[in-house]
């Protein structure tokens, strides 16, 4: 968020000689942002960026705070002058108002009624600075609120008393389908969640922390007003505040959690203000509820943790005064620091390294030496290094074949696990998962890229996906088994799934893989297949989705999918293949046409043509009713080749 301070209301708390320019320039290097300062009315208007975690920041004295602590470090005096409200003294106690909170669902809440001639516009000095800070004057009451909430940094409200027919304010949750209407006569419904405070007739009169409601607003006919300050519940207003797009100042402020200790400051100023400026008198005791017990926190940091940190040796003086300035209590024993952390840092300072972090920016980060570490090279194990290469080659070559490469989760719901109709029990379940979707460490990249091919199916007419990554199966110890994988999936036919597989083998020179006839839930029965390495090993399987499984994820199209091991696919790689040179005698080429036997696979016809004798090459042709084709080469390195040794080998592949 961004807050406007004006130069000249900034210096009713700072006393400096430091011009607006040497604020704007310095206070940027250690402290909140200053993205601009503009001129308005003979004044400078500094727009500082204000952090989450630094609501304290978000007021003209949170500011001035800042200031003082780090415009001495630029050789500028600058003090912060003391600021304290006083309690109001009660004219005539003869009203009161009840604040209740059954259900504890804010941490304070103080209430008070003042009496006052007449609802009018500000005083001319109170408008002027609303209007710098980009806060329109409204009346006197009401730019009193906004003027407490800019000076201190916490929001305030003001409600029309006699308009509070029951003179209570009773906080509870909202009832579902309840309505307000704002005071900017925009009308809400409400949820369950919403904390509402009514008048104990059930008639809402307000959304806490966020915006006032139409029926108990200032008027010009008002004579009695409650002040009323409350610490919410910030992640409450946050989620209010969103759910109902309403995003006022005090929501703003009231979402980061402001000082619980400011709002009785807040209350006791803005009564000051309306007593002093517009003789109003204060008719009931200040009535305080306070939820909370925040005890005083307390941090013990050792001098060299500090210099340690920070990489140079600052000397302790400086480090008090620096950590005194930003109000924390320092007391230094033994070159040990025992530091109170004040209560408007209450909730961003818990841990040494938060008071090593105070003392750095405010001495500023640019101040410190610029030494470049030295860097020692991290030496990669020989398996990862050849993975990364292999992968990049596979990667590739697929690329240059149309794939289109996808990166999934690593888990997977149980929807998608049943939907492959496997037992959710044989998968390793995330005890933290923060949604469903990613619920179970998947054993398959198949599933992934399954619902991937059926949410993309709108949008192209064919597709191939593939993936490389880490599958994990679970082991006697509930801890996974990583083991590297490769996915393709396609909807482009069976022979062209099994075509990029066999070329990605021909393509990292790992020999040639074997197909063979297998069985599998996940497939349908006439295409599923394993794979055999060159090594005789199964590293994988292909096939067609299974239809049952095809119809449970909504696939529309027949999905072609093949996963393999992706470290048994390359364990016979080579960088470079093995060349055997041409022989200078002369090749003999013979067609043969086969007979074949449909129960044996086209690999039982290869394994028997590898026996053959001097054959340097064979080829398919084609097939036709049953006889396939085959074009073989002959020759040998030393002599020529007769006739008679080659068809010696035909005899020998026919029989």
């Amino acid at each position: 968020m961004n807050v406007q301070i004006p130069y000249s209301w900034l210096k009713d708390h700072l006393n400096t000689k430091a011009s607006a320019q040497e604020i704007y320039k310095n206070l940027s290097l250690c402290g909140p942002s200053v993205e601009k300062v503009e001129t308005v009315a003979d004044d400078f208007v500094f727009d500082i960026e204000i952090t989450s975690n630094r609501v304290d920041t978000a007021s003209i004295y949170g500011i001035a705070r800042e200031a003082s602590a780090i415009l001495p470090m630029f050789g500028i005096d600058a003090t912060l002058l003391p600021f304290s409200v006083s309690k109001p003294k009660i004219s005539e106690n003869k009203y009161s108002v009840e604040i209740l909170d059954p259900d504890k669902l804010v941490r304070r809440a103080l209430a008070v009624v003042v009496e006052i001639d007449k609802i009018s516009e500000s005083k001319e000095f109170i408008a002027a600075r609303l209007e710098k800070c980009g806060v329109r004057s409204i009346n006197n009451i009401v730019d009193i609120t906004n003027y407490v909430m800019l000076e201190f940094g916490h929001p305030i409200h003001a409600f029309d008393f006699d308009r509070v027919s029951t003179s209570k304010l009773l906080f509870r949750k909202a009832k579902k389908g309840e309505k307000i209407t704002t005071l900017e006569d925009k009308t809400y419904d409400l949820s369950a969640e919403d904390i509402i405070i009514d008048d104990g007739t059930g008639r809402i009169i307000d959304l806490p922390g966020i915006i006032g409601t139409q029926n108990s607003v200032i008027t010009n006919d008002t004579k009695r007003v409650i002040f009323f300050v409350e610490s919410n519940d910030k992640s409450s207003i946050r989620k209010t505040s969103m759910r109902h797009a309403i995003r006022t100042q005090a929501a703003t402020i009231n979402e980061k959690g402001p000082d619980i200790h400011l709002s009785i400051q807040a209350i006791h100023r803005a009564v000051e203000m309306a007593v002093n400026e517009y003789g109003a008198k204060v008719v009931s005791d200040i009535v305080d509820i306070n939820h909370t017990s925040d005890l005083p926190k307390s941090i013990t940091v050792p001098h060299e943790t500090i210099v340690s940190k920070i990489g140079i040796d600052i000397d302790e003086k400086t480090i008090q005064t620096t950590l005194t300035k930003l109000g924390f209590n320092v007391k230094n024993s033994d070159k040990t620091y025992s530091i109170g952390v004040p209560s408007w840092r209450h909730d961003d300072i818990d841990v040494p390294e938060d008071i090593v972090e105070e003392v750095a920016r405010i001495y500023g980060y640019f101040n410190l030496p610029c030494v470049v570490q030295t860097t020692d090279i991290v030496p990669q194990p020989l398996d990862y290094d050849r993975l990364f290469t292999y992968s990049l080659k596979v990667k590739t070559y697929l690329k240059h074949q149309g794939a289109h490469e996808v990166y999934s989760y690593s888990m997977i719901s149980k929807d998608l696990i049943e939907k492959f109709e496997e037992k959710i029990e044989l998968y390793l379940k995330l005890q933290n998962t923060i949604s469903a979707d990613i619920e179970y460490l998947r054993k398959s990249l198949v599933p992934s890229l399954a619902i991937l091919a059926q949410q993309n199916s709108g949008f192209k007419s064919s597709l191939t996906l593939f993936e490389i990554a880490n599958v994990y199966v679970p082991q006697k110890d509930n801890l996974p088994n990583e083991i590297r994988k490769i996915c393709v999936i396609t909807t482009e036919g069976f022979y062209f799934l099994k075509a990029l597989v066999e070329g990605i083998a021909r393509d990292i020179h790992a020999g040639e893989i074997e197909i063979i006839h297998t069985n599998s839930p996940t497939l349908h029965p006439s295409t599923a297949s394993k794979f055999i390495n060159s090594a005789g090993e199964s590293i994988g399987f292909i096939g067609t989705l299974s239809p049952r499984i095809a119809d449970n994820l909504g696939l529309k199209k027949e999905l072609f999918v093949c996963e393999v091991d992706f470290e048994g696919l390359i364990e016979q790689a080579k960088s470079i293949n093995s060349y055997a040179p041409y022989t200078q005698y002369a090749v003999i080429k013979r067609d043969i046409t086969l007979t074949t036997d449909s129960s044996r696979p086209f690999n039982f016809y290869k394994n028997v043509l590898k026996t053959l004798p001097h054959l340097i090459n064979w080829e398919y042709v084609g097939e036709y009713e049953g006889k396939v084709t085959i074009r073989l080469y002959f020759a040998r390195q030393d002599k020529n080749l007769t006739e008679d040794v080659v068809d010696t080998s035909i005899k020998m592949l026919i029989s």
